[in-house]
């Protein structure tokens, strides 16, 4: 039995799948390719259209093929996660940012502090030096706090990492 195709004004059909509309030199992968473009277009209109579903389609549909997501699609998602978490929130997360670039400095300074020893930098010798250090350091940063706040960070972070750890 044929199938039935849609037929445009122009008397071809208008399925992309359709024998006339794929080129006779196509071989099986470059017609897996071209199916999961063109799905990953119809998924990204309906993105654009307003449909958030889409997105789950379009990863389900990169699973399928086994193929790496588009940038749209890394996009897409960034924007629905940010349009739905609430701003409180988005405000504790930008504040655990913080603690955590403070951390990283006291951190970075602490471990490095005898490579540092050598050229008369002896900030990173005892604690209370280091919290100095890390506070001038970060002075001119959107992490800019005085010792006590680079300490009380520190000190955040690493309950943290222990509690995690357990």
């Amino acid at each position: 039995m044929d199938e039935k195709y849609a037929i445009g004004i122009d008397g071809y059909p208008l399925d992309p799948d359709h024998p006339w509309n794929r080129p006779n030199s196509e071989t099986l992968e470059q017609s897996r390719k071209r199916v999961f473009w063109r799905r990953m277009l119809d998924h990204e209109r309906a993105w654009m259209a307003g449909n958030t579903s889409a997105i789950a389609e379009a990863v389900a549909t990169c699973r399928r093929f086994r193929e790496p997501p588009p940038a749209w699609l890394g996009e897409a998602i960034d924007q629905f996660v940010d349009r739905r978490t609430p701003n409180a929130e988005k405000r504790r997360r930008r504040e655990m940012d913080i603690h955590m670039m403070r951390w990283i400095a006291v951190t970075e300074l602490r471990e490095r502090r005898f490579e540092l020893l050598p050229f008369g930098d002896d900030r990173g010798m005892t604690w209370e030096k280091c919290y100095a250090a890390v506070a001038e350091m970060l002075a001119d940063t959107e992490a800019a706090g005085s010792e006590e706040t680079i300490r009380a960070s520190y000190k955040l972070i690493q309950r943290r990492n222990r509690f995690n750890n357990k």
